[in-house]
């Protein structure tokens, strides 16, 4: 269908156009982050999401990416791609964004410009535990509520958290 739509590029410039511009995207997203998120947030919430650029049976063969991308696996099984970090505060505000291959486990994102301005109480899924991890934060100034692996103790700050939150939404 080029004599319909000669302008447009073939699937290999597209391609190539991708490659060399994502990591500029990906700048652009972080400085405007950085220039709107308002500081002193008390409550954050943080998780990840893959971003798969194509099956995982197929990732020998895919040209996009190539070099960047890795295999992951979440709850809902294995991909090929990438990772994004996301921290919101109480206000839905997104306060830090990160995006890793798939292959980073989600503690180790929990690092450097990541997290450098949070303070207070960070929520997280199963993903993020760690006890070490836990203690680098708290030295930081960050608390961790998570729920607990089968394998694990109970973790009662969550309940208190909850109670925190339902007696300050009263006042």
């Amino acid at each position: 269908m080029q004599r319909d739509f000669p302008p447009l590029p073939s699937y290999q410039q597209f391609n190539e156009g991708i490659n060399s511009t994502f990591r500029y995207l990906v700048i652009i997203v972080w400085l405007l982050i950085k220039a709107t998120r308002k500081r002193g947030a008390k409550y954050h919430i943080v998780d990840s999401s893959p971003l798969p650029v194509c099956n995982n049976q197929y990732r020998f063969f895919a040209k996009v990416f190539k070099g960047l991308a890795r295999s992951g696996k979440n709850l809902n099984g294995w991909f090929w791609g990438f990772k994004l970090h996301l921290i919101i505060n109480q206000d839905m505000e997104i306060e830090s964004i990160r995006i890793s291959d798939g292959s980073m486990h989600d503690i180790e994102a929990l690092e450097g410009d990541f997290i450098e301005t949070i303070r207070g109480w960070l929520i997280e899924d199963k993903g993020y535990i760690g006890r070490e991890k836990a203690q680098e934060l708290a030295a930081k100034g960050i608390k961790l509520i998570t729920r607990t692996r089968a394998n694990m103790k109970k973790n009662p700050a969550l309940f208190l958290f909850i109670i925190i939150c339902f007696q300050s939404g009263k006042q």
